[in-house]
């Protein structure tokens, strides 16, 4: 099973090979894969390769963006790329930012909420949460440097339009937006 987050393209054959399944991911993910040891599963990104034998997690790989990550819930991937290659274990992440790469133990639900309609985010940077609504929403949104680096932790329900987002988010951090055209909204400091 597979969820597949806005502005994603994924592209698989129209049936799997005999010994391999295999998909291109650019954007984000959330899968369930089937186990089957001898056609194991690989999601190939631009730059990084997951090799998965049965398992559900979370890939965000959005070829625009310099990070990208691999969210582990449950089973085991191994997550490869030029400088090195790793073994996820469940609650574990990979990230990767240019030349910078680590590991670290997560509460996945932050990072799967997208799949019910759920963003979470914490002290994170309006400039972050601003590029994810844009894609979600197909949007843009404009903002000086002085709003990009404000910080908010909420959860928001991306279910709603985005004005009641943008209007939940001015209740969490000093801004204030408008609507500039249809697909255009400004944000400023309050």
């Amino acid at each position: 099973k597979i969820w597949i987050n806005a502005g994603t393209r994924v592209i698989y054959p129209s049936e799997f090979e005999k010994n391999k399944r295999e998909i291109y991911v650019d954007g984000e993910i959330f899968i369930e894969v089937t186990k089957d040891k001898d056609r194991p599963f690989y999601v190939r990104t631009r730059d990084m390769n997951i090799r998965v034998l049965g398992t559900v997690f979370n890939v965000t790989a959005y070829e625009a963006d310099k990070s990208r990550n691999v969210i582990l819930v449950s089973g085991s991937v191994e997550v490869d790329t030029e400088k090195s290659k790793a073994k996820l274990a469940p609650n574990q992440m990979f990230y990767a930012s240019g030349d910078k790469e680590a590991i670290s133990s997560v509460d996945v639900e932050r990072y799967i909420s997208w799949v019910d309609g759920l963003y979470y985010f914490e002290k994170e940077n309006l400039e972050t949460v601003f590029k994810r609504l844009a894609i979600y929403y197909g949007i843009n949104i404009d903002y000086s440097n002085a709003v990009a680096n404000l910080k908010c932790s909420g959860k928001l329900d991306i279910k709603d339009n985005i004005e009641k987002v943008l209007e939940g988010l001015s209740f969490a951090a000093p801004i204030k937006f408008s609507k500039e055209d249809e697909t255009t909204y400004k944000i400023e400091k309050k």
